[in-house]
C-alpha cells in the first residue's frame, strides 16, 4: 500500500473498544504523535508512544488535553459509540449529536480530517451486493438510523467546509476479543461455557470482515492522499450463510451439539442476503481485505 504520510497528529475516538484496539496497533510506529481518547481505560496494554486521555464526549473542549499539541492541524478518528441495540432512538440520536459537537467546536481550531466508521446496519432491510450510493432499505434500526444520520452528517460538514471525510462503513465485523451479545462473541461466550446457544435457522447470508482488516482500512483513510468526501464499503465482497461460519465455530470449538438453529425467528428487517461492494476501498483507500472468514474463525476459536 503507497499513501501519503500525514504529519498532523491523531485522535483516536472510542480507542478502547474492540475496533479501537486493533487501530492503536497499526498506528503504534508511525511516524505522527497519536492520543487515544475513551471514557475508561483500556483494558489491554497501550502501544509505546501512544498517549492516552480518559474523557467523555459529553463536552467537546475536554476532548483533547493541553498537553497534547494540535496547533497546525489534527486528524479525528471517530470510533466511540453508543453500542446499545434494540428500540433505543434516543441512546442514538445522543451519538449523532456527540459528534456534531466535536465537529462544530473543533472545525475553527484546526480540525483537518475526519474518518468516521458507519455499519452495514445503514443499508437496513436491502437485500443484494451494496454500493456506497445505494439508498437504505423501508426498514431501519434505531442503531443504522444514527449511522446513516452520522454519515451524512460527516460528509456534509466536509463538503460545506472543504475538509476530507472518509466514512468508513465495514460490513460484519469480527474477530478475537469481541464482547457483547452480537452473534459471533454471543456464539464464542456459550460455547467457552459449555451452554446452549439459540439461533435463528442461519440461511441469511453476510459479508463477514475480520477486525484487522477494518483496523487496515481505518489507518489508510487517515493516510490517504485524497481531498474530498468518500463513503467506503468494507467488506470481503462475498456473502456466507450465517448458519456455516456459525457451525465452523462450533466444529472448532468443541460445542456445535449446544447450537441450536431455529429456536429463534429472525427479525421482521432482516435481510436475507448482505454483501459489500468493496471496488471503492480498492480505489481509494488502496486496500483489499486479507483474512477469509475460514482462518478469522480459526483465530475467533482460538482465543
Amino acid at each position: 500500500m503507497t499513501h501519503s504520510i500525514t504529519p498532523q497528529p491523531v485522535i483516536v475516538t472510542g480507542a478502547a473498544g474492540f475496533i479501537g484496539q486493533h487501530v492503536l496497533s497499526l498506528l503504534r510506529d508511525r511516524p505522527y504523535p497519536v492520543l487515544a481518547v475513551d471514557r475508561v481505560p483500556p483494558a489491554w496494554p497501550l502501544p509505546t508512544g501512544i498517549q492516552f486521555h480518559q474523557t467523555d464526549l459529553a463536552d467537546p473542549a475536554t476532548v483533547i488535553p493541553g498537553s497534547f499539541a494540535i496547533d497546525e492541524g489534527f486528524v479525528l478518528v471517530h470510533l466511540a459509540w453508543n453500542m446499545q441495540r434494540g428500540d433505543a432512538y434516543a441512546a442514538q440520536a445522543e451519538s449523532v449529536i456527540r459528534l456534531a459537537s466535536l465537529l462544530d467546536y473543533w472545525r475553527e481550531r484546526v480540525l483537518e480530517r475526519v474518518v468516521g466508521i458507519g455499519s452495514a446496519e445503514e443499508y437496513g432491510n436491502r437485500s443484494g451486493r451494496l454500493r456506497e450510493s445505494d439508498p437504505s432499505g423501508d426498514l431501519l434500526s434505531p442503531y443504522g438510523w444514527a449511522k446513516r444520520c452520522a454519515g451524512q452528517l460527516v460528509t456534509a460538514w466536509g463538503h460545506k467546509f472543504a475538509k476530507p471525510v472518509f466514512w468508513v462503513r465495514p460490513f460484519l465485523v469480527y474477530g478475537p476479543g469481541q464482547q457483547g451479545s452480537m452473534m459471533l462473541p454471543y456464539a464464542w461466550a456459550r460455547a467457552k461455557a459449555g451452554e446452549r446457544a439459540k439461533f435463528t435457522d442461519g440461511l441469511q447470508q453476510r459479508d463477514f470482515v475480520f477486525v484487522t482488516d477494518v483496523a487496515a482500512a481505518i489507518v489508510a483513510a487517515i493516510e490517504a492522499p485524497h481531498a474530498g468526501q468518500h463513503v467506503v464499503n468494507i467488506g470481503t465482497g462475498v456473502a456466507t450463510p450465517v448458519r456455516k461460519v456459525l457451525s465452523r465455530l462450533g466444529t472448532l470449538m468443541h460445542a456445535e451439539h449446544l447450537f441450536d438453529f431455529g429456536a429463534r425467528p429472525r427479525r421482521p428487517e432482516e435481510p436475507a442476503q448482505q454483501c459489500a461492494d468493496i471496488q471503492v476501498a480498492r480505489d481509494v483507500l488502496d486496500w483489499q481485505p486479507r483474512v477469509d472468514w475460514r482462518s478469522g474463525i480459526e483465530q475467533v476459536a482460538a482465543d
